[in-house]
């Protein structure tokens, strides 16, 4: 879903005027943060089943570090535009969900409605995604979990939170704003 936020709001900077040697005027600090953020995400499950010892432990060390980096990127760039407010709002909403309930991101009992039946919430109830799980009555900050079904054409394709929205929106900011030339940054 981010990559959709992204090419949107490089769309919309081509569409307004903007250009990609744009880009090149900006300054934007430890731009490769968030890139190696969702790279150490996206390992996580593996690096769960490489080292078992750390399997019990992954999750919530994975989220550490992911929402580490981003907080780090968001810090380094605060004077360059409102974008990384929206950014690391959203950031800060998902870090707090996920760091409450032990690495995971809850899944909300209207979002599992939405996938039964599917191999998605066969694999969720099961455990087998990494970082997620289905909301208990243990579950802290439910509504920041991830309550909305992404359902576009009647397929379920996966679930957001709110977090995922608000972060989604300030990466778009970025991408529209590095599109712009530098005297016009929002």
């Amino acid at each position: 879903m981010l990559l959709a936020f992204i090419l949107c709001g490089l769309a919309v900077g081509l569409v307004r005027g903007g250009s990609l040697r744009a880009m090149a005027q900006h300054n934007i600090a430890l731009l490769w943060l968030p890139v190696a953020a969702y790279l150490c995400k996206a390992a996580g499950p593996y690096a769960a089943r490489l080292f078992p010892a750390f399997a019990s432990y992954a999750p919530l060390a994975v989220c550490l570090l992911h929402y580490g980096l981003l907080f780090i990127f968001v810090a380094a760039n605060l004077r360059r535009g409102v974008w990384s407010f929206v950014f690391g709002a959203g950031a800060g909403m998902n870090f707090a969900v996920i760091a409450l309930n032990g690495g995971a991101m809850p899944v909300s009992a209207h979002v599992l409605e939405s996938a039964a039946g599917t191999r998605l919430a066969a694999q969720l109830a099961s455990g087998e995604i990494f970082a997620y799980a289905p909301v208990t009555d243990s579950t802290r900050l439910v509504f920041l979990g991830d309550v909305l079904a992404l359902e576009p054409f009647g397929r379920l394709l996966g679930f957001a939170s709110i977090g995922d929205l608000v972060l989604g929106v300030g990466a778009a900011m970025l991408c529209f704003t590095m599109l712009r030339p530098a005297k016009h940054s929002v």
